[in-house]
């Protein structure tokens, strides 16, 4: 059997600021292209990105100046996007992957500080 392919990985800080918002859109547009997606798969990667991105720097406890850390990770046909803020509270472990036919996963629930899926 074949080895999947190596996953490919783009890390990018931000200051917690705003503004930083439209550069981590940017950053994840080019990215999306670079990686061969299609212009509306760019158009939704660059939306999440941005909405994530701007849950953080304004719902995150840190003060301005502080960086918010943004990786994309393309796994096969898959793209999974963290950010993260610098408040040093723990998170609840994410979910284990879930099974497409199984949405939306009973045990899911977002709120402040949850994963979203």
């Amino acid at each position: 059997m074949p080895e999947p392919p190596e996953p490919t990985t783009d890390r990018s800080p931000y200051p917690a600021h705003p503004r930083q918002v439209a550069n981590a859109r940017r950053r994840a547009e080019r990215v999306a292209v670079g990686w061969g997606a299609d212009q509306e798969t760019v158009d939704n990667f660059s939306s999440v990105v941005s909405e994530l991105v701007t849950n953080a720097v304004i719902h995150a406890r840190i003060s301005r100046g502080r960086e918010v850390g943004v990786t994309l990770l393309l796994l096969d046909s898959v793209v999974r996007v963290e950010v993260r803020d610098a408040d040093p509270t723990l998170l609840t472990p994410p979910f284990e992957p879930i099974d497409s036919t199984d949405f939306p996963p009973q045990r899911a629930r977002a709120g402040a500080r949850e994963p979203l899926m």
